[in-house]
């Protein structure tokens, strides 16, 4: 279920920061370039705050929670966005976004160095990583079509509805709930 959040985060998720975020930002409500500068930077300084509290413990419990906890931060994030226009609003909101996806991703990778046997490790990391970057430029052609069709903010709303469900099934998972 892990792999198809990571799926789903190249499909849908990453066209929503690179194509439908500058679009919120600049084209819909005609901010400076700098206030979407700062939203990107505000994203990767949640993601390192998320990276230090995650680095400050050796043994984390609940992780499958956690790591969709993470998820769910960011899914929450993306979807209240859409009805925001204050500037510094968006930006904190693209902090909880960041700091989100950081504690999926080091879950995430932690878990793959744990669980996968040394001699595999490798093969496993490489087609792990070939999957997500692979679907990346198909994510982003699907996300502006569906933009262009539907409208941006309705995409925005969709697409993070669709990550919310998606934790909820992922959810109904008992090793996901119990993983440790």
């Amino acid at each position: 279920m892990q792999g198809e959040v990571q799926r789903e985060k190249a499909l849908g998720y990453a066209g929503i920061i690179v194509v439908l975020i500058p679009w919120l930002f600049n084209a819909h409500h005609h901010f400076e370039a700098y206030v979407y500068g700062l939203g990107m930077a505000s994203s990767g300084v949640g993601a390192v705050l998320a990276a230090l509290i995650f680095g400050g413990r050796e043994r984390w419990r609940k992780r499958g929670l956690l790591a969709y906890g993470g998820v769910l931060i960011s899914g929450c994030a993306l979807l209240i966005m859409p009805f925001i226009s204050w500037a510094p609003a968006l930006i904190g909101l693209m902090a909880m976004e960041g700091f989100g996806m950081m504690i999926f991703g080091l879950i995430w990778e932690t878990s793959l160095q744990e669980l996968v046997p040394e001699e595999a490790f490798g093969r496993v990391a490489s087609l792990d990583m070939l999957g997500s970057f692979a679907l990346l430029p198909l994510g982003y052609v699907v996300v502006g079509w569906l933009a262009t069709v539907i409208g941006g903010e309705i995409t925005i709303i969709t697409l993070a509805i669709l990550v919310l469900v998606t934790i909820g099934v992922a959810l109904c998972v008992p090793s996901i709930r119990r993983f440790d």
